[in-house]
């Protein structure tokens, strides 16, 4: 039977058969909490425009890895799409994509469709008063790691840790903030940040309102990546 293409806002728990064409415009740390499987969400975008949540759970998260990337162009058939859990929900009866194993995946090439870290310069990074919900890469020059400190929201307490970084479009550092596991774990392999300089890749950022301020929060950490903006600011540090 051949797969009838459809949109995003098409599809509900009982549709079979079907392709859609999507853009992964969000792809979250893996979550987990105590006596479930971990959870990865994902944040896909048609070309109508239209969102919907996708969601990759244990086993197969390490199988998309590499195969789903933010900014990645897809054709997808036959996911599983179920109802979206009511705490998430911004509407009634809104869906979920559930990505399976069993499911068809394929990569759309284009240019429109070259994923991977869109790295900008400090500067173009938006500051009090601008924070949206797009996402950024940056490069930087970390001149300090803090603590990690935690920060009550609804009720629950959540780690923190702050993380300076510069670099030559500027002379003012940026804050960036590193939250749950990536504070606690990922960062505290790089307290050493600040004792010489590191040219560190951060991704995925977004520049969020929290208690009246704006932070920057972060998703992932590269050491020294492959990138022209790296070699350049070796340069730009050791010329200072």
């Amino acid at each position: 039977m051949t797969k009838k293409y459809k949109y995003l806002d098409e599809l509900t728990d009982k549709t079979k058969d079907y392709k859609v064409r999507v853009k992964v415009i969000e792809k979250s740390r893996p979550k987990q909490s105590p006596g479930k499987p971990a959870r990865q969400p994902l944040v896909l975008r048609d070309e109508k425009g239209t969102t919907m949540r996708g969601i990759i759970f244990g086993s197969d998260i390490p199988l998309f890895e590499q195969a789903v990337v933010r900014d990645g162009e897809y054709e997808i058939g036959d996911a599983i799409i179920s109802p979206l859990a009511e705490q998430y929900r911004q509407k009634e009866n809104e869906s979920q994509m559930n990505f399976t194993r069993r499911m068809e995946l394929i990569p759309v090439s284009g240019e429109s469709s070259n994923p991977g870290p869109k790295y900008v310069q400090i500067q173009a990074i938006p500051r009090t008063g601008e924070a949206s919900n797009d996402l950024i890469d940056v490069i930087g020059i970390v001149l300090y790691v803090g603590n990690v400190r935690s920060v009550n929201i609804s009720g629950r307490e959540v780690p923190v840790r702050d993380i300076m970084i510069i670099d030559d479009s500027t002379q003012y550092p940026l804050c960036l903030s590193a939250w749950n596991d990536l504070a606690e774990i990922d960062c505290e392999l790089y307290t050493t940040w600040n004792t010489s300089y590191k040219i560190v890749g951060f991704t995925a950022m977004r520049v969020k309102t929290f208690s009246g301020s704006d932070i920057t929060t972060i998703f992932s950490i590269f050491i020294k990546p492959p990138h022209e903006r790296t070699t350049r600011l070796q340069q730009w540090a050791e010329a200072r």
